[in-house]
């Protein structure tokens, strides 16, 4: 029997450590530097680094919702909120329901992305004040019809930019605003 459960250890092991290079996922860190770097590749309208109080103004306002599984859903790593002008929740996508490829998440498995709006992962309505506080210090309003907020990290840096292409071929040619949110803090050490 503890044969069988070494084996499962070390199977578990190898599989985990498979998964971190494949996906890219790499405790690293961050900076104002290295993430404008990043962001330089992409068609962003916006781009926010959450750093303590942002953090906090976020945090609060998720965790005070009352679905504990939409909170949990809510800290992931990476996800796209789809809002209207007024910024009425359309739409989430949230990394643990992308389909899992080789190297990369799948976020428009089934054709969730074929439409616009897209097809929703979650109901994310009940806590959206939260990206309200967040978004509320920056000049988002204007003549756009949707934004589109995306949280990324470096944390998952190739899942991240895969994220952002995927969203930017599937949003080309709508009257949409694409503000990416860096949440390095949640994920990454701060250099100091």
């Amino acid at each position: 029997m503890s044969k069988y459960f070494a084996l499962l250890i070390i199977s578990l092991s190898i599989l985990n450590s498979s998964c971190t290079i494949l996906y890219g996922i790499k405790q690293r860190p961050f900076d104002d530097k290295s993430i404008a770097e990043f962001v330089k590749e992409f068609d962003a309208d916006e781009s926010l680094i959450l750093k303590d109080s942002l953090y906090s103004i976020y945090y609060y306002a998720i965790d005070s919702c009352s679905d504990s599984t939409l909170v949990k859903n809510l800290f992931q790593p990476l996800q796209v909120h789809y809002l209207d002008a007024n910024f009425q929740h359309l739409a989430t996508h949230i990394n643990c329901y992308a389909s899992p490829g080789l190297t990369k998440l799948n976020w428009s498995a089934k054709g969730k992305l074929a439409n616009f709006p897209p097809r929703s992962d979650v109901d994310a309505k009940s806590c959206t004040q939260g990206l309200e506080h967040l978004l509320s210090p920056y000049p988002l309003k204007n003549e756009e019809q949707y934004y589109v907020v995306i949280f990324w990290n470096l944390y998952m840096k190739k899942q991240s930019k895969h994220l952002i292409k995927t969203v930017e071929k599937y949003i080309q040619n709508k009257a949409c605003k694409l503000v990416l949110v860096n949440n390095d803090i949640w994920y990454a050490e701060t250099e100091d």
